[in-house]
C-alpha cells in the first residue's frame, strides 16, 4: 500500500486564504480559471490548489481535470 499526503482547507477558512493570497476578488469577479481546461472557477468548483513555478494554480471539479492533475503530479515526483 502506498502512502499519500493529503492537505485540506476547512471551508470557512478558504475565503480567508484566498484573500491573503490576493485572489478572493479575482475569484469573485470570474477571473480564476482551471489550469487544465481553462473553465472559469467558482468557490464551489475548485477541487485542487497547487504551486507551479511560483504561481498559484487551480483545478476544477471535472473528473478529467482531476485525473490530468493527478497524473501530472505523479509524473513530477517519479524517481
Amino acid at each position: 500500500m502506498t502512502k499519500n499526503e493529503i492537505s485540506a482547507i476547512y471551508d470557512p477558512d478558504f475565503e480567508t486564504l484566498l484573500n491573503q493570497w490576493g485572489l478572493l476578488a479575482k475569484l469573485q469577479q470570474g477571473g480564476l480559471k482551471c489550469s487544465i481546461c481553462k473553465t472559469i472557477l467558482t468557490q464551489e468548483t475548485i477541487s485542487a490548489i497547487y504551486s507551479d513555478s511560483g504561481s498559484i494554480k487551480f483545478v476544477c471539479d471535472e473528473p478529467d481535470c482531476i485525473k490530468a492533475f493527478l497524473a501530472k503530479k505523479e509524473a513530477k515526483y517519479r524517481v
